[in-house]
C-alpha cells in the first residue's frame, strides 16, 4: 500500500492529458541533492525523497499555491508567483526558496537555499538549513 500513489501516477502518465492551470496537481520528487557544510567546507550529498510530494493549485487568475501533500493547512511561504513569459512554466519564490513547474514536460524543481546565508537564522529564529534541490514529475489528481 505504501507505493499505491506512485502506481496511480504511473498508470495516469500514459493516458492523462497535459496539466492545466485549474487542476489540482501532485508533484512527486524523484531525486534530490544538496550541500552540507562540515568542518569549514561544503560537501555535495544526495537526500532521500521518500514522501516528498507537493500539492499545487493554480486558479484562473493565475494565483498558485504549493503545499506539502497531505497537510491540509500547511502552505509553503512562496508568495512571489507568476507565469514565466513566453513559456508554459510557472514559478513561486520567496527570499530563500523557489518552486517551478513546467506544464509542457509535467516536471517541477524545488530549490531550497536557506542554508547558504546567515539571514535565514536572523529572519526566522530557526537554525540554517542545508541547501538542496529536488526534481520530479507532476500529474493531475
Amino acid at each position: 500500500m505504501k507505493h499505491l500513489p506512485y502506481a496511480v501516477i504511473v498508470l495516469c502518465a500514459s493516458t492523462c492529458p497535459s496539466l492545466a492551470y485549474s487542476d489540482s496537481i501532485i508533484c512527486i520528487a524523484e531525486t534530490a541533492a544538496g550541500m552540507v557544510h562540515n568542518s569549514n567546507q561544503w560537501i555535495g550529498t544526495r537526500f532521500s525523497v521518500d514522501n516528498e510530494r507537493y500539492l499545487v493549485k493554480i486558479d484562473e487568475q493565475g494565483s498558485m499555491q504549493v503545499k506539502p501533500f497531505g497537510t491540509p493547512d500547511t502552505v509553503l511561504g512562496l508568495e512571489k508567483c507568476g507565469k514565466i513569459s513566453d513559456t508554459n512554466s510557472y514559478t513561486c519564490a520567496d527570499n530563500f526558496d523557489l518552486f517551478r513547474i513546467d506544464f509542457d514536460t509535467n516536471r517541477f524543481v524545488y530549490a531550497k537555499t536557506a542554508g547558504f546565508t546567515s539571514e535565514f537564522e536572523r529572519f526566522t529564529g530557526m537554525p540554517a538549513l542545508t541547501p538542496s534541490i529536488s526534481i520530479g514529475k507532476c500529474e493531475k489528481l
